[in-house]
């Protein structure tokens, strides 16, 4: 992404959560945290390696979540042309939870996804 790509962002304030579970069976925690947090439709954004390295904990979302959709696509990469597709798919299909699996990008492409369909903005081209 270009630095005036970049410059097009609005100031973001991202409000961390009061407990971080990291390490080796921390995922076993996140059900319950996102369930405490009224979560019901699930979005998990993955990479494949990830996602297949734990195919169990994908079956146990389903079984804790009203819906849970699935996002593997994002490249090591991102351009925001790949944040705006994801951005488009889910506008209709809302979803009150997102949980990230995977390395930098996607993390990073989960964060801006929650910040912007929480504030609705959408992506300000320059």
């Amino acid at each position: 992404m270009s630095a005036s790509a970049l410059s097009a962002f609005p100031v973001i304030q991202l409000q961390q959560p009061k407990q971080v579970f990291f390490g080796c069976g921390s995922r076993r925690h996140a059900p319950k945290q996102l369930l405490a947090y009224g979560v019901q439709h699930l979005l998990l954004i993955a990479s494949n390696a990830c996602l297949g390295a734990h195919g169990s904990f994908l079956e146990e979302l389903k079984t804790s979540f009203v819906r849970v959709e699935v996002e593997t696509g994002i490249p090591a990469e991102p351009t925001v042309s790949d944040l705006e597709v994801l951005l488009d798919r889910y506008r209709d299909t809302p979803v009150d939870g997102v949980l990230a699996m995977g390395g930098g990008s996607v993390l990073d492409v989960a964060k801006l996804f929650c910040v912007l369909t929480k504030e609705n903005d959408g992506i300000v081209r320059t």
